[in-house]
């Protein structure tokens, strides 16, 4: 993960709905981590602390933009 991270720098969640800080800084799993979902990079989004935060407080929220597909 730190080298995807390292490739994938800047935060992916929409700013206009949360507090970005711009730089990422963890992985979101777009489809839940379940099995090989784990490590399947075309479900990963960057995310800064913020963005992520807000994705899992705002389940309903991020289903309808496409941040969250479980």
């Amino acid at each position: 993960m730190p080298s995807w991270l390292a490739r994938n720098r800047f935060c992916e969640v929409p700013r206009e709905i949360h507090d970005c800080t711009f730089y990422s800084s963890q992985v979101h799993h777009i489809k839940g981590r379940k099995g090989p979902l784990l490590n399947d990079t075309r479900f990963w989004m960057a995310a800064c602390q913020n963005g992520h935060t807000w994705i899992h407080d705002h389940p309903n929220e991020a289903r309808k933009k496409g941040l969250l597909k479980f």
